[in-house]
């Protein structure tokens, strides 16, 4: 130190106060600290940076393997099933050898093959004879109103090959015209309503629309009112159309696919229907409740959540089906089909699984509907039943499916738990 820097230290130890002397010193001791203290954090700041570089580049390697064993697995249940499809299809042909009469024709050999199968047991064949019995009183209940309806899908080829249920099947199927089904919903509303003392046909049984938010349609069934009866029937609403050809029919498909797809991307989290994706059975305005592949806590739904997310559900829905009217594939309103109407259509908002299955079908193959039988019961089926039957699976029926047990519409244990077989078995003898 100079003799100069050395006499100005004299000179403040002198001049300033012992506490100011004191203060100085720490705050040269704190400003080191502080200096060391920036210095840490500065390393550990990079080394923090380097470690989210290895973190992200650890998750990188983790998704390019996890989609390459998605691929895996993907191509092994293709291979799967592919198997699966031969084997049956193979078992299915030394069945069909070994139960062939002589030169007999493979319509005419499945024809007796499938009405011979054995009926279902157990609380399945309890579930078919209480909805054969619910089947029954639509058709009491529509024969009221004057409405026509017709079998369709399983529903049909059972009614057409085995005259009642198909032992692996475990709902019913019914088409009807738009406003019928509106109809319907209004005037079991009507009848149900606790003001109306008056006994009523149609008394005890409703209409619930649900919006299914794995598959993203309007779920309309009819079913009783007594929910200890977990049976329903499948409402399919049908629009009309002057037309009746393919390109209308792509059309279709892809109004519904876009439909879905906007869906869908409307659920994504933090989306407009969020709510949907966690919760994915909404109950419409003012509807009952049915029955579900997997069990749904109704009661603990939030209820201005669900009322929120089903008028943007419809908003949607509603808008493809407003879209479909005005490119002409459906017509503007559903009066009686008359001379204009070739084409009975699918509703857009319904489901709709099998690809190469149509939304169009030709009018005169449908209506007027004739009567047939079903579990003993009278229903209606369509004016060409057959003709129907073969459009439906775009094969010859009647036919054996691969997915013989994969028809199930009931969450697990639904039909065997002891109150609902006893309610089954009540109601199916008109109890």
């Amino acid at each position: 130190m100079s003799r100069i820097a050395k006499l100005l230290e004299r000179a403040k130890t002198r001049l300033l106060p012992p506490s100011s002397r004191s203060f100085h010193r720490r705050v040269d001791t704190l400003n080191a600290k502080l200096d060391r203290l920036s210095s840490n954090v500065a390393d550990q700041l990079r080394g923090i940076e380097l470690a989210q570089r290895d973190t992200l580049a650890l998750c990188q390697e983790l998704m390019r393997r996890h989609e390459q064993l998605q691929r895996e697995q993907a191509d092994l249940i293709r291979q799967q099933g592919a198997l699966t499809q031969a084997r049956t299809m193979q078992n299915q042909f030394f069945l069909q050898e070994i139960y062939r009469n002589g030169g007999e024709e493979d319509r005419d050999m499945m024809k007796r093959l499938f009405a011979s199968i054995p009926p279902a047991t157990g609380a399945m064949r309890v579930s078919q004879l209480a909805t054969a019995r619910l089947a029954h009183e639509l058709d009491v209940i529509c024969g009221h109103l004057g409405i026509e309806y017709w079998l369709s899908f399983g529903s049909l080829v059972a009614t057409v090959y085995r005259e009642g249920a198909i032992p692996w099947d475990d709902d019913v199927d019914v088409g009807m015209r738009r406003k019928d089904v509106e109809r319907l919903a209004d005037y079991l509303r009507k009848v149900n309503d606790p003001s109306c003392e008056e006994p009523a046909i149609g008394k005890g049984y409703e209409v619930t629309v649900i919006y299914d938010g794995i598959v993203k349609v309007r779920q309309v069934r009819f079913c009783s009112t007594d929910k200890r009866i977990p049976c329903f029937i499948d409402l399919s609403s049908y629009d009309t159309s002057s037309v009746c050809d393919e390109a209308s029919n792509r059309r279709m498909w892809e109004l519904h696919n876009q439909m879905v797809s906007e869906l869908e991307g409307m659920m994504v989290q933090d989306g407009p229907l969020n709510y949907w994706a966690t919760h994915p059975f909404l109950r419409g305005r003012g509807s009952g409740v049915c029955s579900q592949v997997i069990e749904v806590g109704w009661d603990a739904l939030d209820q201005k959540c669900e009322e929120r997310c089903v008028r943007q559900i419809e908003d949607v829905m509603w808008r493809y089906l407003d879209k479909a009217r005005k490119e002409g594939l459906i017509g503007a309103t559903d009066d009686e089909p008359g001379d204009g109407a070739a084409a009975l259509v699918f509703s857009i908002e319904s489901l709709c699984e099998v690809p190469d299955r149509s939304f169009y079908w030709d009018i005169t193959h449908i209506l007027p509907t004739q009567s047939a039988c079903y579990e003993g019961y009278g229903v209606r089926v369509p004016r060409e039943p057959v003709k129907i039957c073969d459009v439906s699976y775009g094969r010859e029926t009647p036919y054996l499916p691969t997915d013989i047990l994969g028809h199930n519409h009931y969450a697990g244990g639904a039909l065997e738990a002891a109150e609902a077989l006893q309610a089954m078995r009540a109601f199916a003898q008109g109890a």
